[in-house]
């Protein structure tokens, strides 16, 4: 658990460390950044969070509610995100999306294949639409390393 700053309420990142039924190592981070209109919490949130996975040395993966946009300082901080596929990406509100607010982030890029990160209409589900990724860690030999 990595306490992040606190905003208007609480938060904190989840990251675990695990080994692929492979052999591979990875890093998994699931994040829920401050919601408010003013960016600074989710900033100084971000930056706390930029520091931690900076000492992720194996693939990673990280995910969840940014509540910012794509080319907001926040996200670039952690990004680039995993390109939407198919659909538009928006995420919020879940009955009418207007926003892209949730991503998925894979890293070193090189050694990823994403064939699907989009969100689905299940607008009942939450006030956000769930994401759904497929991601494929390929080995350092097929991605050039």
């Amino acid at each position: 658990m990595i306490p992040l700053p606190e905003g208007n309420e609480p938060w904190v990142a989840l990251l675990v460390r695990l080994r692929l039924p492979d052999g591979q190592p990875l890093a998994v981070a699931n994040l829920h950044f401050n919601w408010v209109d003013d960016d600074t919490f989710r900033f100084t949130q971000a930056t706390r969070l930029a520091e931690e996975l900076e000492s992720v040395d194996v693939p990673l993966i990280v995910a969840g509610d940014f509540n910012d946009e794509p080319d907001s300082r926040t996200v670039r901080l952690l990004g680039p995100p995993c390109q939407t596929t198919g659909e538009t990406g928006l995420t919020w509100p879940a009955a009418d999306p207007r926003r892209q607010i949730d991503f998925v982030f894979a890293r070193p890029v090189d050694r990823w294949r994403i064939p699907v990160n989009r969100p689905l209409d299940a607008g009942a589900t939450s006030d956000h639409r769930p994401v759904s990724t497929m991601l494929e860690l390929i080995g350092p030999a097929e991605s050039g390393r």
